[in-house]
């Protein structure tokens, strides 16, 4: 008699939930798990010792999604310093939403829209709750960079 192997839900599927108010919501896992990276501080190769998850809000087109990106957290013998390795290209860093997310939300406001209403076709259009002071301050950081890149 065979025995039945346990499944685990494979990285990348998409995964249904129903959220606090009801609605569902989509989940979508990404794995960026290496087994040594290199040290931000004095570049010595560092092993990885636990594994983490961050939650990001992403654009969805049927309904809410969260982004579930499992990273490692390192250890640096040399320097004796733990760091995370998740890339920047995904989500800036402490962001709760994905780089998507943030240029979609720039590009509404640029197109002539004001902050409220780009926070309310967010929400329609994408199924992403933004506040438009989030989008105001990522507008005024994209601005600002720009200026520092331009030398001004």
């Amino acid at each position: 008699m065979k025995y039945a192997k346990k499944r685990r839900p494979r990285i990348g599927k998409a995964l249904h939930r129903i959220g606090k108010d009801g609605n569902p919501v989509k989940e979508r896992h990404i794995n960026v798990l290496l087994l040594r990276a290199q040290c931000p501080i004095c570049y010595s190769e560092s092993r990885r010792h636990s594994k983490r998850v961050r939650r990001l809000f992403e654009i969805g087109l049927s309904c809410e999604t969260d982004l579930m990106v499992h990273h490692g957290m390192y250890y640096c013998p040399t320097c004796n310093k733990h760091f995370p390795i998740c890339p920047e290209t995904i989500a800036p860093k402490h962001s709760g939403y994905t780089a998507r997310v943030i240029r979609a939300a720039i590009d509404l406001v640029e197109s002539g829209s004001t902050y409220a209403k780009a926070a309310e076709t967010m929400y329609k259009k994408y199924f992403v709750d933004v506040s438009h002071a989030s989008i105001h301050e990522w507008k005024l950081a994209k601005d600002t960079k720009a200026l520092e890149t331009c030398g001004a």
